[in-house]
């Protein structure tokens, strides 16, 4: 068995997307399974080169990764194209496509149509079946269009793949035919810092305040106790980055709260092993109800307990009072404050928590997302239909 993982994120980037798409082909590729990862690159860095130095980690020899110039015009048009033309060199009767890319759906459909079997399988990213699902300011046009993909295309894939159970049932509504299977999101390894952590909490992802509460940060820290410090990591632009430092001098805290841009996934573990708290600032969107964003990983591999609102993904993996705490970020600041300074002005507590996020750590590897991948895959191939495989939870 060969798996080929396709998708459209830039290798070169800092984005969460190539944490996520990394870590899951390399804990493919250290089980013994040979790899092809399809992806892009706006840089002329190696992938190998650029693996090396963002996660500081060298590619086995089973992991080959076939990187797609980003800079040409018509952009996503040629790495379909090219990704199509790859997978037909590549492809053998056991080999096995997984992509998150549904720009692809109707080019792998109109390759399986001309003759080419492919055993593929989608792996969801967000939900965009319904897309008036999401709220009106949150709607894109590549968000209609993903919709129209996902009802012509999904029903030919072999599989689909969720991130978590929340987000299966959400599927479920709409392929109730369909084998949809659960492979939770994991973590490279775990964490400990044996020295002593500051007096500061983390923010990492999005600065899109429409999404994530980061204007609710600043103002959880104007409630807060001054002598703790407040870091907001995920600035795209100069731009982005001085609007809310802007804020912070709105609400005089300039002095607490730190922001700056995207940092290398080396640089954002030593930030986090000098943390307390891990904030994940999320607005009650359709999206952030959803889905399970991957900066809980990164925070569970560091020891960090988390404040999170209770949203169903996430109760899935946080028990409130052992590995963080559930709260609205939109309405309840100096709740959330008095909770940050519980935590980090007391070294019990601190602890308590963060044994509690080991153990839940523990059970997230990307080792053993990697394991229950390998066995369903191998059962699917085994019995020829999908359809007479066991549920994956």
């Amino acid at each position: 068995m060969q798996i080929i993982y396709a998708h459209t994120v830039n290798i070169a980037s800092h984005a969460p997307a190539v944490n996520y798409v990394f870590n899951n082909v390399l804990a493919l590729a250290k089980k013994g399974i040979t790899v092809h990862l399809l992806i892009t690159n706006s840089q002329d860095t190696s992938p190998s080169k650029l693996i090396e130095r963002h996660f500081n980690r060298k590619i086995p020899d089973n992991l080959h990764i076939h990187a797609f110039d980003r800079n040409k015009g018509k952009f996503n048009f040629l790495f379909y194209f090219s990704a199509i033309r790859k997978i037909k060199q590549l492809k053998t009767n056991d080999t096995i496509l997984i992509t998150r890319a549904t720009g692809l759906l109707p080019y792998l459909f109109l390759f399986t149509r001309l003759g080419h079997k492919m055993h593929v399988f989608f792996e969801f990213h967000g939900f965009f079946y319904k897309y008036k699902f999401r709220e009106k300011h949150h709607r894109k046009s590549t968000h209609k269009k993903k919709s129209l993909y996902e009802k012509l295309f999904l029903k030919y894939t072999r599989g689909l793949i969720c991130l978590d159970n929340s987000n299966k049932k959400l599927y479920a509504q709409y392929f109730p035919e369909e084998r949809i299977s659960v492979f939770e999101r994991g973590l490279s390894e775990i964490v400990r810092n044996s020295g002593v952590r500051k007096k500061q909490v983390v923010y990492v992802g999005s600065l899109d305040d429409n999404v994530y509460a980061i204007t609710d940060i600043i103002k959880t820290a104007a409630v807060c106790d001054p002598s703790i410090t407040f870091i907001i990591i995920g600035g795209k632009t100069s731009a982005q980055i001085n609007k809310f430092q802007n804020l912070a001098r709105e609400y005089k805290v300039q002095n607490q709260v730190k922001i700056i841009s995207w940092i290398t996934q080396n640089e954002l573990s030593s930030v986090l092993s000098q943390s307390k708290v891990g904030l994940l600032a999320l607005r009650n969107t359709f999206g952030n109800q959803n889905n399970t964003h991957l900066k809980l990983f990164d925070y569970f591999a560091h020891g960090l307990p988390v404040i999170v609102p209770g949203y169903p993904s996430y109760k899935e993996l946080v028990t409130s009072g052992k590995e963080g705490f559930f709260l609205d970020w939109e309405n309840q600041h100096r709740e959330i404050a008095h909770k940050i300074s519980e935590i980090v002005d007391n070294d019990d507590i601190f602890s308590r928590l963060s044994e509690h996020v080991y153990q839940k750590a523990q059970s997230l590897t990307w080792d053993k997302r990697a394991e229950k991948q390998i066995t369903y895959f191998k059962e699917y191939l085994s019995k020829g239909d999908y359809r007479k495989l066991k549920n994956i939870k």
